[in-house]
């Protein structure tokens, strides 16, 4: 979700407030990261497959670098950018993603 949907949303919820005080979804909506919800489940896909394959539980990080050697090169994009945000370096190119034209 990018900024300008964000905005859209927070305005689409501006005049809810359910009860609790104000803009309590506004601030949820403003701390929500996607793209560190995107890694996490990205790496523990990789890390549940590492261990159903391999029968060890490794870290997300290892399991991110274990899926660049087993699944095909379409998800390589996903699974870099992952491994990106969870070792803490900016976006990498969005090019080449599974379905992308």
């Amino acid at each position: 979700m990018d900024r300008g949907q964000l905005g859209l949303l927070l305005a689409a919820l501006g005049g809810h407030r359910g009860g609790r005080g104000t803009g309590t979804w506004q601030v949820r909506l403003q701390q929500l990261n996607v793209r560190r919800v995107a890694a996490w489940g990205v790496l523990g896909v990789a890390r549940m497959h590492a261990t159903i394959r391999t029968g060890t539980v490794i870290p997300k990080e290892q399991a991110g670098d274990y899926a660049l050697g087993v699944f095909g090169a379409g998800w390589h994009p996903v699974i870099r950018d992952a491994l990106a945000y969870w070792r803490g370096l900016p976006p990498v190119p969005q090019a080449g993603l599974v379905g992308a034209q």
